[in-house]
């Protein structure tokens, strides 16, 4: 193994014991919509985005189920907040019509 590896592999390790960690300081619970969820269920999002000004600190990771970080991506963390339902609705409604739009062009003349 080369040290490049070796690195790699440190690093990867490192981010899962942070990821745990954060998961556990957040009872397993997302930030943003508030219900628990399984450990497979979750990722670690940053709640201030770094164009916004956040750094990557463990203060400011939050843990957040994957349908939540999905539909935050990089919105400020309060409109966000403010606007979670919305969002859902739109993507749930652009989901439905892109599968609309390909399976029309999956078919036929």
């Amino acid at each position: 193994m080369t040290d490049k590896e070796r690195v790699k592999n440190r690093s990867k390790k490192a981010r899962r014991v942070w990821r745990q960690v954060i998961y556990a300081r957040d009872n397993f619970t997302c930030k943003y919509c508030g219900h628990p969820f399984s450990e497979e269920e979750l990722s670690v999002d940053e709640f201030w985005p770094s164009f916004f000004g956040g750094n990557s600190t463990p203060e400011n990771w939050v843990t957040s189920c994957r349908p939540c970080n999905a539909l935050k991506g990089c919105l400020p963390p309060l409109f966000f907040a403010k606007h979670r339902t919305e969002l859902a609705e739109a993507y749930e409604v652009e989901g439905k019509l892109f599968e609309r739009l390909r399976h029309e062009k999956a078919q036929p003349s």
